[in-house]
């Protein structure tokens, strides 16, 4: 009986463990996804260098916490029998305390205290109740669903923030990018977006002048047209005036 008991308790931990780790997931992708959110969207407003080491350091931070509190921890409780019994008569009143009894007797036999008979007879009841019960049923994976269902809600804002403002991204994605020269080289000066373009056209047109905010730098004019360029200074937040451009026709 004893042996029968111990398969019941392995089979119990090996459940609580994978719940662990099920829930241990779920927060993990849910913080980094969250995360991850939070520095694009500060890219696309202007943040500076310092997002990516920040998004690095916080996300390991956060990576160590949830390991430590979501799988270590109840993997290291679980650990031993008496704790995962306590867990199983938690769910079969009917045990109470034979469980854990058994286990420390387990431990003992054959040099146990009082009557060996007795004893043997006490773990061939708990074997039996314990053959005759649902224990998956004691540790459901639903436990584990809060977590996952916040991952889902992080992935939902992903996907509107993608289809309602995918410029946002963009902008976001490439502030997190460190800028490439024409040689493929990484630069070092200040990175610059959000360029502004006050398009002023000759007399003959007869127009008014036109800005273009937000804009990628792609315009069309007539011969003439005088251009004014503004970019934001991602290094600073600052706007600052363009001293030199170049037009690729």
């Amino acid at each position: 009986p004893f042996d029968r008991v111990r398969r019941a308790l392995a089979a119990t931990r090996r459940r609580l463990w994978a719940r662990a780790g099920l829930s241990a997931a779920g927060w993990a992708l849910a913080a980094l996804g969250a995360l991850a959110l939070g520095v694009v969207l500060a890219g696309a407003a202007g943040g500076g260098p310092w997002l990516r080491p920040m998004g690095l350091a916080l996300g390991s931070l956060g990576l160590l916490a949830i390991a430590a509190l979501a799988l270590v921890r109840p993997s290291w409780r679980y650990r031993r029998d008496d704790a995962v019994a306590e867990h199983i008569e938690q769910g079969l009143p009917a045990l109470a305390d034979g469980l854990r009894a058994t286990v420390q007797f387990g431990r003992e036999w054959p040099e146990v205290p009082g009557s060996p008979a007795l004893v043997a007879q006490l773990a061939e009841g708990v074997a039996d109740t314990l053959s005759d019960s649902d224990l998956p049923a004691l540790t459901p994976y639903r436990a584990a669903r809060r977590p996952w269902a916040l991952a889902a809600a992080v992935a939902a804002a992903w996907g509107l923030l993608g289809l309602l403002a995918p410029g946002t991204l963009s902008r976001g994605f490439a502030a997190l990018r460190p800028p490439v020269n024409a040689a493929g080289e990484i630069e070092t000066g200040p990175l610059v977006g959000d360029l502004t373009l006050t398009l002023t056209y000759p007399a003959y047109v007869n127009r008014a002048p036109k800005v273009i905010p937000n804009s990628a730098g792609d315009f069309e004019a007539p011969k003439g047209t005088r251009i004014t360029l503004q970019a934001t200074n991602r290094h600073g937040g600052a706007a600052f005036p363009a001293h030199a451009a170049h037009a690729a026709f």
